[in-house]
């Protein structure tokens, strides 16, 4: 593995190496975890040396170099000091040796364990009892952490529903108390940390929490209906939220599907044809409808894509002896549907003497 691999090179060569924060988080959890984060007391420029062959990029400000190692890429941090804060961004650092003073500099306790080469989770700041009380606490005084950073509230309240934790009452003070600092997250950054949180099927906790605090209108999302979906494109399709919020055209399609087939109540044979199967079993998941009746549904589609029609706009030019024009193409779409909807064979000749009877 990769990551194994940064690890034994970096303390080969004398440095401390350690991974981080979420991963070892939810390893600890027995949660499954994407995100490593490797952090280490060699500077950037002998982390660069070192990967010199493997590098992508490195952010000496920021302590950050970027390496690819056997197709994957991974991010490898110096120890640091944050010594002020600017829009929610540290810009004055120092680089340190001491992992504590580094760990403390983070946001929550929770994802200050650190694990090592050999899979052993060490807990440095001694946090363990927050885990086993399952509350979501800041490495240092509430308020220092929270207004450096105001997108920390957010980060706070998708763990405490991801997790299942609770707010110690120092956060939900200070939550309650500063809820116009919801204003100053960049709409981007607010996007990026909610994808996480509907990517997780963990949003139930968070919509409560915000109705019954009045946050709505901070966040910039509002919810009435709406069923917990394993998806960030089927929690948004769910919703009504600020325009200033901003989503690829690709997501824009995605949202717009969904919510059509959310309001048309029902999921049909062109549905899966033209949507496909993975966002129609998003909307069966919110719709209650049987993920077999969906697969079995999707399993007996005859054709994938147009491509496989069994006649080309060319053949229909020739056979209805008819230019190439808008009608041609409205020839093949009606032909897709027929034949997705299993009321005609994907076979040339019945398709011709389909085509000659539409034509009469």
């Amino acid at each position: 593995m990769a990551i194994y691999e940064v690890l034994n090179i970096l303390e080969s060569h004398g440095f401390e190496v350690y991974i981080v924060g979420g991963y070892v988080r939810d390893r600890f959890l027995n949660r499954d975890s994407v995100d490593v984060d490797i952090i280490t007391n060699a500077l950037p420029s002998e982390v660069a040396l070192i990967f010199c062959d493997n590098l992508i990029n490195i952010f000496e400000k920021y302590g950050a170099v970027k390496i690819k190692l056997n197709g994957k890429i991974i991010d490898i941090t110096t120890y640091r000091r944050e010594l002020s804060y600017s829009f929610g961004k540290p810009n004055d650092i120092v680089f340190i040796s001491d992992i504590k003073e580094d760990l403390i500099r983070r946001d929550f306790t929770i994802n200050t364990l650190c694990m090592d080469k050999n899979n052993n989770i060490i807990d440095y700041l001694n946090i363990i009892d927050d885990f086993k009380l399952r509350v979501i606490k800041t490495t240092r005084e509430t308020t220092q952490v929270l207004s450096e950073d105001s997108s920390r509230m957010l980060r706070a309240l998708r763990f405490m529903s991801e997790l299942g934790f609770s707010l110690d009452n120092k956060i939900q003070t200070y939550i309650l108390e500063n809820k116009k600092d919801f204003l100053k997250i960049p709409y981007s950054k607010r996007k990026k940390e909610l994808d996480k949180l509907f990517n997780s099927g963990s949003s139930y906790q968070f919509f409560r929490y915000i109705k019954e605090y009045d946050l709505e209108q901070y966040l910039g999302i509002y919810v009435n209906d709406f069923r917990e979906v394993k998806s960030s494109i089927g929690v948004w399709a769910q919703l009504e939220m600020d325009e200033h919020y901003i989503f690829s055209k690709y997501e824009k399609e995605q949202i717009s599907s969904v919510k059509y087939l959310l309001n048309k109540g029902t999921i049909e044979k062109y549905d899966l044809y033209k949507y496909g199967l993975d966002l129609c079993l998003i909307v069966a998941n919110i719709l209650c409808i049987d993920y077999e009746k969906i697969n079995l549904l999707y399993t007996n589609i005859k054709i994938k894509c147009i491509m496989d029609v069994d006649i080309t706009g060319n053949e229909i030019c020739s056979i209805l002896n008819i230019k190439p024009s808008k009608l041609v193409g409205n020839y093949l779409s009606k032909i897709e549907r027929e034949i997705v909807n299993g009321n005609l064979n994907n076979n040339y000749e019945e398709i011709v003497k389909k085509l000659k009877e539409w034509g009469e």
